[in-house]
């Protein structure tokens, strides 16, 4: 056990830092060397006063074992550390009334929206719950707090025209790739940075999304617009690199997620006044998801193709509307 939240520890510290491909090398590399030597733990107890509590070390790393991306690891660890800094007390100790206030201070110093102290009230609760499972305490001080309320805002991805806007708007075959390949495939942007030249068939319309979220693979299709435009692309390349996109100043080398950011911001910008909503790569995520439902893809589909887990999730990136409804209505209820 020691090692194990040596390794998460170190696992959590390096997530975001660097690259995913370079990061499972370098923890390979550290999981070989540390065969031989013994490890012990420095702490023994199970907290200190005004201190995070061990519990959270060991919390952190059996959701690493269920497959929690490095982001989600760093968010939950952040949340928690924060959370027993600001409480001192030890989790046994902790009580609902310790919960509240701190849900409530936060929010005050914080001045963030519902849905983010939702996503921190319910951290803290499943965190309580393993360590109920795990006999570390009796309670959960957040089981009594109800789910926080926000304000849903209106997520849409783009329109049929505006998506031709954003085709036409491109200027470079490198932005056409991109802009195409987002849409025909609905990868979310961390997979697009990680896409290999190699995981593509051109011949078959496919493409292999390797260790996508929750490290599972899958595999996701190119129409004929994004087969044309990545092949013009890979053309015009004056490199040799298995990553699809590459950064522009170190050629070879992956592309970050921020570069893919701006460079679709960027793209949408040249037609601000024609799309009016901002364009962000989860736009045309949302966008893919948005017009295969329209094209008469079944929703099961649409999750298998998006990589969720959960239909749910799949349902919230649709953007139905009134007039889909009467029109399925009128079909199914005549």
């Amino acid at each position: 056990m020691a090692y194990e939240l040596f390794r998460n520890d170190l696992y959590v510290s390096l997530a975001g830092k660097i690259p995913d491909d370079i990061l499972r090398t370098v923890m390979h590399t550290v999981d070989t060397a540390a065969a031989n030597y013994d490890f012990t733990q420095k702490e023994t107890a199970l907290t200190v006063y005004g201190e995070v509590p061990n519990a959270v070390r060991q919390y952190v790393a059996s959701k690493a074992v269920e497959g929690c991306v490095p982001g989600t690891l760093y968010g939950y660890k952040q949340i928690l550390d924060m959370f027993f800094k600001a409480v001192r007390k030890p989790l046994q100790e902790v009580t609902p009334n310790d919960a509240r206030l701190y849900l409530a201070w936060y929010r005050q110093t914080r001045s963030v929206q519902g849905s983010t102290m939702d996503r921190i009230r319910r951290v803290l609760f499943a965190f309580y719950n393993w360590c109920i499972d795990e006999d570390l305490t009796a309670k959960n001080p957040f089981k009594k707090i109800d789910e926080i309320k926000s304000q849903k805002k209106k997520l849409r991805g783009l329109h049929p025209m505006e998506l031709e806007y954003m085709r036409s708007a491109c200027e470079t075959e490198r932005e056409r790739a991109l802009v195409e390949f987002m849409y025909s495939t609905g990868c979310r942007v961390s997979e697009v940075v990680n896409m290999r030249v190699s995981g593509i068939d051109f011949h078959e319309g496919t493409a292999e999304v390797v260790h996508g979220k929750g490290d599972k693979d899958r595999t996701v299709f190119l129409n004929a617009k994004a087969t044309v435009a990545l092949q013009a692309y890979l053309a015009s390349r004056p490199y040799d690199s298995d990553y699809l996109f590459n950064r522009s100043r170190a050629p070879g080398g992956k592309i970050s997620t921020k570069a893919i950011r701006t460079m679709v911001e960027a793209i949408a910008a040249r037609v601000q006044d024609k799309i009016k909503i901002k364009v962000t790569p989860h736009t045309m995520r949302r966008t893919t998801a948005t017009m295969a439902w329209h094209n008469g893809m079944q929703v099961e589909k649409i999750r298998l193709m998006l990589g969720h887990s959960k239909i749910e999730t799949t349902m919230r990136y649709i953007d139905f509307d009134s007039a889909d409804v009467k029109r399925s209505h009128a079909v199914c209820v005549a």
